[in-house]
């Protein structure tokens, strides 16, 4: 085995592709941003404008950098990665939305200590509101009085 051989052992062909191809796709890359633009004036809504994100994510990622030409592993590999992306955006999301919808238990030490610390805020806020009615009123006297 030469060393050449050697070389590109384990890896596939270089594909090379015509300036035309790169062209083609810079431009619809370009005509995919000008409908982004259209649609955000447009107010279609995020869900058109992630998937043309998307659209144009695939150009980049399959003629750019050549994905479409490699092994079908590397494909996986993306498709698996983006798969894992999407189920944690997702669980965050379905947390972050039914933070509302949870029903506290009753009679848990949180909740006991947290309504015990309510109640004293209460009575603190009840005291000075108190003393400064006093001193409003001491006020008062003194100056009808004097």
């Amino acid at each position: 085995m030469s060393a050449d051989s050697n070389h590109n052992q384990g890896h596939g062909e270089h594909h090379v592709m015509p300036l035309s191809t790169y062209f083609a796709v810079f431009g619809a890359l370009l005509v995919l941003t000008g409908i982004t633009v259209l649609v955000s004036f447009l107010k279609l809504g995020l869900l058109v404008a992630v998937v043309i994100a998307s659209i144009k994510a695939a150009l980049v990622v399959g003629y750019f950098m050549h994905l479409k030409y490699d092994d079908r592993f590397y494909s996986v590999i993306l498709l698996s990665s983006l798969f894992a992306i999407f189920c944690f955006f997702l669980f965050v999301f379905l947390d972050f939305t039914s933070r509302g919808m949870v029903v506290p238990e009753e009679e848990t030490n949180f909740l006991r200590n947290e309504r015990a610390m309510i109640e004293r805020l209460e009575q603190e806020e009840a005291a000075a509101a108190a003393a400064a009615e006093e001193e409003e009123e001491e006020e008062a006297e003194e100056d009808t009085g004097g």
